[in-house]
């Protein structure tokens, strides 16, 4: 195995979900996301691994905005309807192939690209049909972490152990 792309959906996977308030002050609507620091931890890892981190999502916030610049990830695309075609985009892009690329998804418009993945990754309480995916390539898996509360973070370990890398990258921590 030798991942050269880690790409992530964000609602169900790097986020548990959407919470939307309101601005007393202005009667406007606020978005807020939970991120794992675990997950973000991760994410810096596998940079100073080499591999080009990803953020698809189909959902535009700017939590997700501020999320990706204090994580230094290169490749944020907001907004997206047709997940597989940004993914063979990116890829095309990056001059990197379905057996170099990760996907992590959770949820019915993240399947069309895991299917495309070498790696696809379904968090513990995705939907079935991304479970299905994951777990019917023989080098995709589905976590024991929820989306949200360490998923990322338990995929990019196991990536990197898988990889024979993981004892590398800690070095620096130790």
């Amino acid at each position: 195995m030798n991942i050269k792309l880690f790409v992530m959906d964000v609602d169900g996977v790097l986020s548990d979900g959407i919470y939307i308030g309101e601005n007393v002050s202005t009667g406007g609507k606020i978005e807020f996301k939970r991120f794992s620091p675990k997950d973000g931890q991760a994410i810096k890892m596998m940079a100073d691994a080499g591999i080009e981190v990803a953020i698809i999502s189909a959902r535009r916030s700017q939590a997700v905005e501020q999320r990706a610049r204090e994580l230094k990830i290169a490749h944020v695309y907001l907004g997206v309807e047709d997940k597989r075609h940004k993914l063979n985009q990116l890829m095309a892009e990056l001059n990197v192939s379905k057996d170099e690329t990760a996907y992590v998804g959770d949820d019915f418009g993240d399947l069309r690209a895991m299917q495309i993945a070498g790696i696809p990754v379904a968090p513990a309480d995705a939907a079935a049909e991304a479970k299905l995916i994951a777990e019917s390539n023989p080098n995709g898996f589905v976590t024991h972490a929820p989306g949200g509360h360490g998923a990322v973070r338990e995929a990019i370990e196991r990536i990197l152990r898988d990889m024979g890398i993981w004892t590398q990258v800690i070095a620096k921590w130790m």
